[in-house]
């Protein structure tokens, strides 16, 4: 009758090391299709990134092309034709040195 129990405690002593090695390889299992599908998520994320950058320069340099083309129509006398005229009274101001109420005119 001894026998028949320390059998039966070694099978319970084995039934608890196979669940647990059972459920360290699940749990192993799963962390790693986690961690698979968040690095391909990743990629996919940064090809989609990577694409918007692209197509943000290509935005910028059209617009910096824009911008050049049209600076040249900017000119003293398309500015007079505007009424706008050069001042002969300048203000200089440094940052942090005068406030709105000590700068006189």
């Amino acid at each position: 009758m001894h026998k028949k129990h320390t059998t039966t405690m070694s099978f319970a002593l084995e039934k608890k090391v196979f669940f647990s090695v059972g459920t360290l390889l699940l749990l192993s299992i799963l962390m790693y299709t986690f961690l698979v599908m968040q690095s391909i998520a990743y990629v996919i994320q940064r090809e989609e990134v990577v694409f918007n950058i692209h197509t943000l320069n290509e935005k910028v340099s059209h617009l910096e092309k824009e911008y050049l083309q049209k600076s040249q129509l900017v000119t003293e006398k398309r500015a007079g034709e505007f009424g706008l005229y050069a001042s002969s009274q300048k203000t200089f101001i440094e940052r942090g040195a005068y406030t709105l109420g000590t700068i006189s005119r």
